[in-house]
């Protein structure tokens, strides 16, 4: 027959629960402990979902870039046909459609980019390091070919 095992100090409620079985510790260490590391967990998780999020926001405004490109080689076979004939009426028609084309994508990428600026902000307030966010906005290509949403605007305005 077996001998019946006591549950002895080793087994009391505060060595199973991971706190101290001294007299002499402090009641809720391990509750604060455990409270810290999920801060910890929960700060991480927020910087990780920025990081990803900064990273499929780049991936679109790679594509809409590619986008333009596309427009502008399009606009390239669409307008020889205008120029050759020397109609300025087509030619202008023809570009036009092509620049709102394009400028509605600059737009968009702006909208994209600025995403990004308030992510970054945001991954700092939740505690990354400067070195951190710098390595997710050095990555975003700029173009200066492109004119910004607001130089859209203003030439839209004139």
């Amino acid at each position: 027959p077996r001998t019946p095992v006591t549950m002895g100090k080793a087994f009391s409620k505060g060595a199973a629960s991971g706190a101290e079985t001294n007299e002499d510790s402090e009641p809720g260490r391990g509750r604060e402990l455990v409270r810290r590391a999920s801060k910890r967990l929960s700060v991480a998780g927020t910087k990780m979902s920025h990081t990803l999020k900064i990273q499929q926001l780049k991936a679109e405004i790679l594509l809409a870039e590619n986008k333009i490109a596309a427009v502008k080689k399009d606009l390239g076979a669409e307008i020889y046909e205008p120029l050759e004939k020397g109609d300025a009426e087509d030619y202008m028609q023809v570009f036009n459609e092509h620049k709102t084309k394009i400028d509605e994508i600059i737009v968009e990428i702006d909208k994209r980019r600025h995403e990004i600026e308030e992510l970054v902000k945001a991954r700092a307030e939740a505690g990354a390091t400067p070195d951190d966010s710098a390595n997710l906005t050095a990555n975003v290509k700029v173009v200066e070919n492109y004119p910004t949403a607001e130089k859209v605007t203003a030439e839209s305005a004139e």
